[in-house]
């Protein structure tokens, strides 16, 4: 082999390995994005979807209330027990199982919630994901549980938390903004704000004459 052609083929050599490792580090770059991203409803109907609870809609559904405690309330998020009573009262009333979620040692559901809740089985978490905790996914599965309806706080960390797992874990996911509170404000918060409610979830009718058929 002549000098000229060690010339032409060493530079070529050592540009194909440089071209193969930036290209395989693309693909791990773009692998540990998918890995990370939130899950995202593609089904355009379900991304504004409603839903009416009433006794056709009761089937394969579950309810629970996440972090309702004191420890985390404040004037403007406990206006929303108002919202939420009605809708544990018409599960209990209709047979869908419906649970609550406190966080560890941050004390008993908040007393306006006291009675509504009174005898519902209470799952105590350690990480913002009630998905964390094995009893409760133990409880899901044993009442066939498909579709979540979520109500509680903060809806930037624990309800956002265990929403996005449930989703991932092939559940539907129903709220509202009347329901669930605390949304963050953070410019650097990728999920938890409203926009990403509203675009992965199925929006609950909250208003009482549809919730109770009056």
């Amino acid at each position: 082999m002549s000098i000229w052609t060690l010339i032409w083929v060493i530079p070529l050599f050592f540009l194909f390995f440089f071209l193969k490792k930036v290209y395989k580090g693309t693909l791990l770059d773009k692998k540990e994005q998918l890995l990370h991203q939130d899950i995202t409803v593609e089904d355009e109907q379900k991304k504004f979807a409603t839903i009416e609870l009433n006794d056709q809609t009761t089937e394969g559904v579950g309810a629970i209330v996440i972090d309702m405690q004191d420890y985390f309330m404040s004037d403007e998020k406990l206006k929303m027990v108002k919202n939420q009573i009605p809708i544990i009262s018409f599960c209990r009333k209709n047979g869908i199982p419906v649970a609550v979620i406190n966080y560890h040692k941050c004390g008993p559901i908040t007393a306006s919630l006291t009675d509504s809740t009174s005898g519902l089985p209470v799952f105590e978490k350690r990480k913002d994901d009630a998905f964390s905790q094995e009893d409760f996914q133990n409880w899901l599965k044993k009442n066939g549980v498909k579709t979540l309806i979520i109500m509680g706080v903060n809806a930037c960390a624990c309800v956002f938390e265990t929403a996005n797992s449930a989703l991932k874990n092939g559940y539907r996911v129903i709220t509202n903004h009347e329901i669930i509170g605390g949304y963050c404000g953070h410019s650097f918060c990728s999920g938890g704000t409203p926009e990403w409610y509203d675009k992965n979830t199925i929006q609950l009718n909250t208003r009482e004459a549809e919730i109770t058929g009056k």
